[in-house]
């Protein structure tokens, strides 16, 4: 319920209905927010079993790791082609929703 002009304050409520705090109208918006993004993950850095384990049990993460391979022929890092950059993209964005779906991974290998 907006009482005025609605251009001043908003009390945001928490689930039992107690006031938590005071917004100003500034921090609202009407428009979606954008797709979180998420850091770069680096395939070679990943170890063995956990690479393993996301090819394994990922059809997406399968996939997109071939077809990394493919474009990218071995390449980690320096000039890589658009199409490799745009695999290795695909390739992190299927680890990051294998892993936001809560797939299971084994415990990280120690650190050399």
């Amino acid at each position: 319920m907006i009482v005025g002009s609605g251009n001043g304050t908003y009390d945001v409520l928490r689930w039992d209905g107690s006031c938590s705090m005071s917004l100003e109208a500034e921090v609202f918006t009407r428009s979606r927010p954008p797709k979180p993004r998420s850091a770069h993950v680096q395939w070679h850095r990943i170890g063995e079993a956990t690479q393993n384990a996301l090819i394994a049990s990922s059809d997406s993460v399968k996939r997109a790791h071939t077809k990394r391979g493919k474009e990218c022929k071995g390449a980690m890092s320096g000039d890589v082609s658009a199409s490799c950059e745009k695999a290795d993209a695909a390739l992190v964005e299927a680890i990051v929703e294998s892993v936001r779906a809560g797939e299971e991974l084994p415990e990280p290998d120690d650190a050399p």
